[in-house]
């Protein structure tokens, strides 16, 4: 069997995350809890060879620019990682400008746990993610 992905979970201190952390943990992933600051994410992932954030979405940053800004600068500093993020719901403007911005999926919170396995095994092999109430909201838009 493949060695799963080192993974940090990079969230606040939410019920959310909690579910994701355990969901992860779980599945035989790696979790490396860190805090919500980007540059201790970034440090985080380079000195501990992170392959795969998953993050709750960004809702304490108060536009679409602040987190599309926060994932560059996550991009930046560490550019092997895949970023996977979650919410309990969703903003499909802001879906649209996250997935602009390089992440590999994102996915209403109630997916992760049960999904989580497979979810490594289709971004291993680069696939794009995402709920399907996701990719239909995101389809009509267009």
């Amino acid at each position: 069997m493949e060695n799963p992905f080192r993974t940090a979970i990079f969230s606040a201190d939410t019920e959310a995350c909690r579910l994701a952390e355990r969901a992860v943990a779980a599945s035989g992933v790696e979790v490396y809890p860190c805090t919500s600051d980007i540059d201790d994410l970034i440090a985080l992932c380079a000195s501990k060879a992170i392959h795969l954030i998953v993050m709750e979405a960004l809702p304490r940053l108060p536009t679409i620019t602040a987190a599309a800004a926060a994932l560059h600068d996550i991009h930046r500093g560490a550019p092997h990682v895949k970023i996977l993020m979650f919410s309990k719901d969703f903003d499909p403007d802001y879906v649209d400008a996250v997935l602009r911005q390089g992440i590999c999926g994102y996915l209403l919170s109630q997916s992760l746990s049960k999904e989580f396995p497979q979810i490594v095994h289709l971004l291993r092999a680069g696939k794009i993610i995402l709920s399907p109430e996701i990719t239909r909201a995101l389809i009509t838009r267009h």
